[in-house]
């Protein structure tokens, strides 16, 4: 019996997206008028048996504090710095902070297809996040990213494994 890769084993392992390293940034027109910060960030490699369509699936902490009116706020998931997954947060304040889940697709992105995690594979992918703060008329108030790498590797050929248990019993 061929062993086979489930969604969730997929999820899990290029998604083994925890969140640890780091990125700060700040940017605005007024110097030390706003900050952005990204929490810890890393994303651990994925090893599998057989072709996957892997998928990553992130918890993105971010928070900010700037001193202009905000119109939205834009967490953005990228692969090799292509955003792939966003998501806008309606809100007027000024400071906030939050989590967001993102996920995608990586043979979503433009480079990549499913013959890039076939049989005897290994690649290598930037995996990051972006924090924009937007203004009136879609200005950028502030923006944080961070990145990591992570190789995603298919073994050559198949993997075969028998299990199980079986008891012997008495019949009335």
């Amino acid at each position: 019996m061929a062993a086979t890769v489930t969604r969730r084993q997929a999820l899990a392992g290029i998604a083994g997206v925890g969140l640890s390293g780091s990125g700060l940034a700040w940017y605005s027109s007024k110097p030390a008028a706003a900050d952005v910060a990204l929490d810890e960030w890393s994303v651990n490699d994925a090893q599998f048996d057989t072709p996957v369509t892997p998928v990553v699936d992130a918890t993105v902490q971010w928070q900010y504090e700037v001193h202009d009116s905000v119109d939205f706020v834009r967490v953005d998931l990228l692969i090799d710095d292509e955003p792939l997954a966003s998501e806008d947060l309606n809100t007027s304040q000024q400071a906030a902070d939050g989590d967001t889940a993102l996920t995608a697709s990586v043979t979503d992105h433009s480079d990549y297809t499913g013959d890039d995690f076939g049989h005897g594979t290994e690649t290598r992918l930037s995996v990051g996040v972006r924090l924009r703060v937007y203004g009136g008329g879609g200005s950028v108030l502030a923006e944080a990213s961070t990145e990591d790498t992570a190789t995603v590797t298919v073994a050559e050929g198949a993997v075969i494994a028998v299990g199980g248990s079986a008891q012997i019993i008495a019949t009335e």
